[in-house]
């Protein structure tokens, strides 16, 4: 199994939605990296024909905790934490596509299910 972090709320979605980055995004710090669709420019095709043969969940996340940084100031984690966001673990069955800034995987379990809750770094708290 691959281990891959994110961060996401209980039903195991991510804070990158439509409408919801408002809440938290802050305007200090560098932007974050590209999204995964900018990135992946077949992401779409990739995901569609996994579907198709498999089923399962899709997900973005990094590939050591310390990535999170990359992604979040420590204002937006704080923010995040208040929204009852979390840093989890999860082992994930294939990594789809991977950057220097993120990896696409593909789980058999939802992603809310049998997953650890980790501490976020400590800079990201501080």
């Amino acid at each position: 199994m691959i281990k891959v972090w994110r961060v996401q709320g209980r039903n195991g979605r991510g804070p990158y939605a439509p409408g919801f980055s408002r809440k938290w995004c802050d305007d200090r710090g560098p932007p974050p990296p590209p999204t995964c669709f900018e990135e992946f420019p077949d992401l779409n095709r990739i995901v569609a024909n996994k579907r198709m043969l498999h089923g399962g969940h899709f997900g973005c996340g990094v590939l050591a905790p310390e990535d999170i940084e990359r992604w979040l100031t420590p204002t937006e984690c704080r923010k995040l934490l208040k929204l009852r966001f979390q840093l989890v673990r999860m082992d994930v069955d294939e990594i789809l596509a991977q950057s220097a800034n993120q990896v696409v995987f593909w789980r058999s379990r939802p992603l809310r299910e049998s997953i650890q809750i980790v501490p976020f770094p400590a800079l990201v708290t501080a």
